[in-house]
């Protein structure tokens, strides 16, 4: 993938941005995750890629096990 975390604002370390196995044809209709070595999970979406949220691990696993539960 071509866009990378980088020192605008989300620290210094660079690290490509991954999308979810479940994007819908590699449009703009994924969830991307990039983890620093250091710091929180960043997460975006890729229609807003300028919009980036931060979490952890725990919190993420939270969120995904309860979509999960959901889904059925």
């Amino acid at each position: 993938m071509s866009d990378e975390l980088t020192s605008g604002g989300y620290g210094t370390d660079v690290r490509a941005w991954q999308r979810s196995s479940f994007c819908a044809g590699g449009g703009n209709n994924c969830v991307e995750l990039a983890r620093p070595a250091a710091g929180p999970l960043h997460l975006r979406e890729s229609e807003a890629p300028g919009t980036v949220i931060q979490t952890n691990p725990t919190a993420l696993g939270a969120l995904i096990a309860s979509l999960k539960q959901q889904r059925g």
